[in-house]
């Protein structure tokens, strides 16, 4: 299965204000993402969202079209690994960072897993497909309207 195209569909958004600052500044304002779109002959599409509710992804396309593209139109959708062997050198003489290839990769797995008819978290060895919900640490409260779970305390 052939990469054929490489597009990617670009989202403008209003993201609300938060209420929240740090240093980077506030979030909220007018975001621009986008949808990558890994295309082959035989009509499966593997798709990943760009961009980050903060900066957005515009930074990412011209990266992921100019560099990437050019590498993979024509090569085996299932050559992630050989992707991955390629990106020091990307990185090193072509300014490829991993932001910009993260979603090709994640993109190259979506293929995979429509062509093999399986969600990828079970391409990656999933054992389940439900977990129990509890906290990493002790809530910071303990009011008993707070949600935790009590044998999660």
């Amino acid at each position: 299965m052939k990469i054929t195209d490489i597009t990617i569909d670009v989202i403008r958004r209003e993201v609300g204000g938060t209420g929240l600052e740090s240093d980077l500044g506030r979030f909220g304002g007018e975001v621009t993402q986008g949808v990558l779109r890994a295309k082959t002959g035989q009509g499966i599409e593997g798709q990943c969202f760009i961009g980050d509710f903060r900066s957005g992804g515009r930074g990412l396309f011209d990266p992921i079209l100019k560099v990437l593209k050019p590498e993979l139109i024509g090569k085996d959708a299932s050559a992630r690994e050989w992707l991955w062997n390629r990106f020091g050198l990307l990185g090193a003489r072509r300014g490829v960072t991993f932001p910009a290839w993260a979603p090709v990769d994640v993109a190259l797995w979506d293929l995979a897993g429509k062509a093999a008819g399986i969600p990828v978290f079970r391409m990656l060895g999933a054992a389940g497909e439900e977990a129990g919900c509890t906290p990493p640490t002790r809530p910071a409260t303990t009011h008993p309207k707070a949600g935790w779970r009590k044998d999660a305390i």
